[in-house]
């Protein structure tokens, strides 16, 4: 597994994701605001892992763009699996997850843009 670190909301965290995209973790504190009321508070991901359920699928784009003298070259190539997570995110007193994600993506891309006159 590729292990990454990453800030949501100033908090540390920590994302793992397996090369083969058959699988992924994450652990964090998350700031959540509800829209409703307008508070914030803290929620806690606990080892939320994903798991793959289909195979291996990939997407590839070009994209050309010319306007006023500027060419921009755009391409992405990148691969996914469909997945499913399960887990437990906490505030402290309520597990807001209920079982398994109705749908999820594990995805992998690479991508880059060229241009010329811009």
């Amino acid at each position: 597994m590729q292990q990454r670190r990453a800030l949501f909301g100033g908090q540390p965290a920590q994302f793992k994701v397996d090369a083969n995209l058959g699988s992924a973790t994450l652990n964090a504190t998350v700031t959540l605001t509800d829209t409703l009321s307008g508070l914030t508070f803290d929620v806690t991901v606990v080892d939320l892992p994903w798991r793959a359920t289909s195979s291996w699928g990939q997407q590839n784009s070009h994209s050309s763009f010319l306007f006023l003298g500027c060419h921009i070259n755009s391409h992405v190539n990148a691969a996914f699996r469909l997945a499913e997570a399960e887990g437990e995110i906490l505030d402290g007193t309520i597990n807001f997850t209920v079982g398994p994600s109705l749908a999820g993506n594990l995805f992998s891309a690479k991508s880059g843009d060229r241009s010329e006159g811009c």
